[in-house]
């Protein structure tokens, strides 16, 4: 699955790496649509930026998992406010192109340009919980290595993407060959 290049609107969090458990119901208010995290991007989509601008949330959400050392992980939470070319290094696009997007008044929140990816994907429909999505992003890791593409993935972290209704996208990313 291709992702063309985003503007991206993010908020991270390193916390301790818990095992959750199968009947956890509690995922959209620790680190989803519920969550602190995700309301703190919400308000500034809302207008809480410097210029006071109201901005679209865009679907899907993504949040992206990145277990650390010491039995921690990073849980990032990332809202889409537009797209850029992908003839646009994404380091020039910031240096240009952020004059058009109203920096955030809360300093958890940072703007990102991220650029063009290929991802590697799994969607599944239905109730998700932090264990649902472990059990999704392992059934792809293990296709991934299946299938002999284990060599050009980054599987230092993966991203779930909250679609909206009960439609979940978990994937990992292609790694990017320097030229």
């Amino acid at each position: 699955k291709e992702v063309e290049p985003l503007h991206l609107a993010c908020t991270a969090a390193t916390m301790s790496d818990t095992f959750p458990v199968k009947e956890d119901i509690n995922f959209s208010q620790e680190f989803g649509l519920e969550s602190e995290a995700f309301l703190s991007l919400q308000s500034y989509l809302e207008g809480q930026n410097v210029e006071g601008r109201k901005i679209a949330l865009n679907f899907p959400v993504f949040l992206t998992v990145t277990p650390l050392l010491n039995n921690t992980v990073e849980r990032a939470i990332c809202v889409w406010l537009s797209n850029f070319s992908s003839l646009i290094p994404p380091e020039m696009d910031r240096h240009l192109g952020f004059l058009e997007i109203p920096q955030p008044q809360n300093p958890k929140i940072e703007i990102y340009a991220s650029g063009k990816k290929i991802k590697y994907a799994r969607t599944f429909s239905g109730f998700a919980n932090d264990w649902i999505y472990r059990k999704e992003v392992k059934k792809l890791l293990d296709a991934i290595i299946e299938n002999g593409d284990g060599e050009m993935m980054d599987f230092r972290s993966y991203c779930v993407d909250i679609e909206g209704g009960n439609k979940h996208t978990v994937s990992f990313v292609k790694k990017v060959l320097q030229e």
